[in-house]
């Protein structure tokens, strides 16, 4: 047996030997350092198939859609086609030159702008074409839209989101010096209204210089003094001109402060309050071939509403950007064309039974004389042109001289 003291001789050799040396031909697998943000790129979203054969031209007297897309067609949009080709044949017949136009009337909800020329406007055969055929949306269809989704918001008490009346927000209209005040004073006074919602959403028509009108989604942030551009074309040149719409959100900002508006993070420069504007916004972007930036701008604004109704709209103060990437990011073509068919049933249906029906909340009656038509669309800043009967000719229609746009808004 051994004694105590070499036991403990031996484990004081043990504890003072040097360490063994590691190994080092065996190496550990190396990791890569994960980055600080990893944002997944945006959607390019396809909305539907390429046709080849050009786009399709409204024909008064034609049916807009043809036996193929009317099997498909909901209720609300077989009526429009239905009634819209029944006018038109009769006046064909009666050789009536009375425009093809359905009268919509802005109903008396706060937010609203309803003073003349505003009060009061006009949806085209043509456009209710292109509507049904999936081609565009013109804004008068846009505000219609909007009107009809903010007076849902108002009815159902959706928290933290309020809708801007679009009228304003067209470049035709901001251009002009009468516009771009009146615009500044409606926005001041909606923003008032409307302090306590984190998202003010704005649809805005910026215009390009060959002319078409495009359509983007605006949300503001006031008390952040934040402005997100939600831009389904912003990955297609040329780039859109933003500074029209910039001093006109900012000039609003300026007279919300100034009228006792709260404002936590405060930009100011020379003495003017200022937006911080983020012009590339995560969102559904669309193909460089497509005209349906509207049907972009609408599909934008119902998941934001939708997510606010939900209360899952920017949840505990969740940063914008990081809610539109979680919100938009397994979008697929097939979601994508069925949104859009969705979009296109609800305004067949508000045309339907809230504008040409009596009783319904944008129901405006019977047409006036042509001259009335014209006077409120040049009002507004609609120089297109209206479509008459040929006389003499049995069937078809011609296009009228373009009126020219009056600086009134």
């Amino acid at each position: 047996m051994l004694s105590p003291g070499t036991l403990h001789r031996a484990a004081d050799e043990v504890f003072e030997a040097p360490l063994m040396a590691p190994d080092k031909s065996k190496k550990g697998r190396k990791r890569k350092p994960k980055s600080a943000s990893q944002v997944p790129p945006p959607t390019i979203a396809q909305d539907g198939p390429v046709d080849n054969s050009g786009t399709p031209v409204y024909e008064a007297g034609t049916g807009m859609m043809n036996e193929q897309l009317l099997q498909v067609a909901t209720p609300h949009m077989r009526h429009m086609h239905h009634s819209c080709l029944y006018v038109e044949e009769r006046r064909i017949s009666d050789k009536d030159d009375s425009y093809n136009v359905i009268k919509v009337k802005v109903p008396e909800v706060p937010g609203f702008v309803t003073e003349e020329p505003a009060d009061i406007f006009y949806v085209r055969h043509s456009d209710i074409f292109d509507l049904l055929r999936g081609i565009r949306l013109h804004d008068t269809l846009v505000r219609l839209y909007t009107l009809n989704l903010a007076s849902n918001i108002i009815r159902d008490g959706t928290p933290g989101l309020a809708i801007v009346d679009p009228y304003y927000m067209r470049d035709v209209v901001l251009r002009t010096p009468i516009g771009y005040r009146a615009a500044v004073d409606y926005l001041k006074g909606f923003l008032l209204a409307h302090s306590d919602k984190a998202n003010i959403l704005v649809p805005y028509h910026p215009e390009s210089n060959s002319g078409r009108q495009h359509c983007v989604v605006i949300c503001l942030d006031v008390r952040d003094s934040r402005a997100w551009y939600l831009d389904s074309g912003s990955k297609h040149p040329p780039p859109k001109n933003y500074d029209i719409v910039k001093k006109v959100l900012d000039a609003a900002l300026t007279g919300y402060a100034k009228a006792g508006g709260v404002i936590k993070r405060e930009v100011k420069k020379c003495g003017m309050h200022k937006f911080s504007h983020k012009t590339e916004f995560w969102c559904v972007k669309q193909a460089a071939d497509t005209t349906k930036d509207a049907f972009y701008a609408l599909y934008h604004m119902k998941g934001m509403v939708l997510d606010a109704h939900n209360r899952t709209l920017r949840k505990d103060n969740q940063d914008l950007e990081v809610w539109a990437q979680e919100r938009w990011k397994s979008t697929y073509p097939s979601n994508i064309r069925q949104a859009f068919f969705t979009i296109q049933e609800e305004m067949a249906e508000i045309l339907h039974v809230q504008v040409t029906r009596s009783g319904g909340q944008f129901y405006g009656g019977n047409n006036p004389r042509n001259k009335e038509i014209e006077r409120h669309v040049v009002l507004q800043g609609d120089a297109r042109d209206f479509m008459t009967l040929a006389r003499g000719t049995r069937t078809g229609f011609n296009n009228l001289p373009p009126k020219k746009a009056s600086k009134k808004p």
